[in-house]
């Protein structure tokens, strides 16, 4: 990397399956708009927009960005010599952390490290030292009043009567937390689950079925929306 930490913007057109990954370097992710699911061994944290979180050096995790989610990912060299944090989690108790970022996702790409861009990068380097870090239950980013209703659209296909009623009484906090509305962001969901079902073997029907599609038919739409491609895609 060019410079001592680099600021990516990213902007998710489709559904972005996981993808395991190691990156030797410090990550940052800072979610804008929409929702990412982290899973770090056997645990998924869902992201919400205005979360950050943290990646030390050698993290192995995967990352599932829904479509129409937009996220910023910092690495950090080995030549920041701040002290930076040596756990994941979600980065907390910096007031001006977020801001920050904000001003960061403003700026053009091709500023360098000796513009405005640059500041903004050395001035985060001492704010990181003051943020605490938390490793949250694989909801605890969300509203509290939002998980109950997460955790319904999260379950396996069959679905209890509740959640219909409860969707569309917390539909506008859903959207203004993860970007989607609750049907929207439910069948995204499926679909993840269903891309996962190919890969462990399953054909396209019974990973439909798995995912709690009502046809083939109605997965090949969800795909053809979502993530831009029809059938046969593994």
């Amino acid at each position: 990397m060019s410079y001592p930490v680099h600021f990516e913007l990213h902007h998710a057109r489709y559904l972005q399956p996981p993808r395991r990954q190691r990156q030797p370097l410090r990550q940052l992710l800072h979610v804008y708009a929409g929702t990412l699911l982290l899973r770090l061994g056997r645990e998924e944290w869902l992201l919400p927009q205005g979360h950050s979180v943290w990646l030390p050096a050698e993290c192995l995790h995967g990352l599932s960005v829904l479509q129409g989610s937009e996220y910023a990912r910092l690495t950090f060299s080995v030549r920041v010599a701040a002290q930076l944090p040596c756990e994941a989690g979600f980065l907390e108790g910096a007031p001006l952390l977020t801001p920050l970022l904000d001003e960061l996702r403003r700026q053009p790409s091709d500023s360098g490290w000796q513009g405005l861009q640059g500041s903004l990068l050395r001035l985060l380097t001492e704010i990181l030292p003051q943020c605490s870090l938390r490793r949250l239950p694989p909801l605890g980013a969300l509203p509290p009043g939002l998980q109950p209703l997460v955790s319904l659209l999260m379950a396996p296909a069959e679905q209890p009567p509740a959640q219909m009623p409860l969707a569309l009484e917390l539909a506008d906090p859903f959207r203004a937390a993860l970007g989607l509305s609750p049907w929207e962001w439910q069948q995204q969901w499926r679909l993840l689950q269903s891309l996962a079902a190919l890969k462990q073997g399953q054909n396209e029907s019974q990973a439909a079925a798995i995912a709690g599609f009502a046809s083939l038919s109605q997965w090949q739409a969800a795909l053809q929306r979502h993530c831009g491609h029809g059938l046969g895609v593994r």
